[in-house]
């Protein structure tokens, strides 16, 4: 995997709107869009050490909702939240001080807060140390204690750590048994689930199609990668593409299928 910059502005703004909602009324006014109360509410509560206000304040700052776009508040109201205990902020400032694009890099702290937010039971800071052990990025590499995380993550309703820990149960790994029908038990649900996990989808289409692990079905199976083409996974471009072309459970279509593969590296470029 490669070391990319991990903190998007526009995440922080979007975990404010998707934890804790119930009984904010600062979120409610940000939610019903009535900015300036929710800026007034997220102050005045912030000033006496109210830790998710904290947060949503930073994230107002972050985003430039309401206020004037400015990073230095935005990380001090978050750093401020993160050691007032509110595991969102503490994972977010983890982020940063990985990515090093606004404060210097700090791997050191960064891990400490990347596990006070994973303790603290918050999912996404779960999967996310678990891929750092798993895979050596930031911190030093520890697989075992990564499937530990993944695990925690995925009992805790991460849907992205699910299709981990579907991939490790279906294909096996050192510190997973190989059990086959669990992985794809995993598969089957996330693709069910409201929202569909577009990415169980796909994977669970590329298996039925091709009979990998799991009974060939390939009315099931395109009917799958059709769905994440619709929800725009490109790699399900590439899997149409080349199906179309070989004729392999879609009508043989050359020209759709190269116009596909071309979406696919175009996305992959972009």
């Amino acid at each position: 995997m490669k070391k990319t910059a991990v903190v998007g502005m526009i995440m922080i703004f979007s975990i404010a709107l998707d934890l804790y909602c119930h009984g904010n009324t600062g979120l409610q006014y940000l939610q019903s869009s009535q900015y300036k109360k929710a800026y007034e509410v997220f102050k005045k509560n912030s000033y006496v050490d109210h830790a998710e206000d904290q947060f949503y304040l930073g994230a107002m700052f972050s985003e430039g909702i309401y206020v004037k776009k400015d990073i230095d508040r935005a990380l001090y109201w978050i750093s401020k939240s993160a050691e007032n205990g509110f595991p969102a902020a503490q994972y977010i400032y983890a982020l940063y001080l990985f990515d090093g694009k606004y404060i210097p890099v700090d791997y050191q702290n960064g891990e400490f807060w990347l596990r006070k937010a994973a303790t603290n039971n918050y999912s996404d800071a779960q999967n996310t140390l678990a891929v750092f052990l798993y895979y050596g990025i930031y911190i030093k590499q520890n697989k075992k204690e990564a499937i530990y995380w993944l695990k925690k993550a995925y009992q805790n309703g991460n849907r992205a750590a699910a299709i981990s820990v579907a991939k490790l149960y279906i294909y096996g790994s050192d510190f997973i048994k190989q059990d086959k029908k669990k992985g794809f038990e995993i598969l089957r649900n996330e693709s069910l689930k409201r929202p569909r996990n577009v990415e169980a989808c796909f994977y669970l289409g590329v298996h039925l199609i091709l009979g990998i692990y799991i009974k060939k079905n390939i009315v099931a199976g395109t009917a799958c990668i059709d769905y994440a083409v619709v929800q725009g996974y490109s790699p399900a471009y590439l899997v149409k593409g080349i199906c179309q072309m070989l004729g392999y459970g879609y009508k043989k279509e050359t020209i759709n299928g190269i116009h596909n593969i071309i979406h696919f590296f175009h996305c992959f470029q972009s």
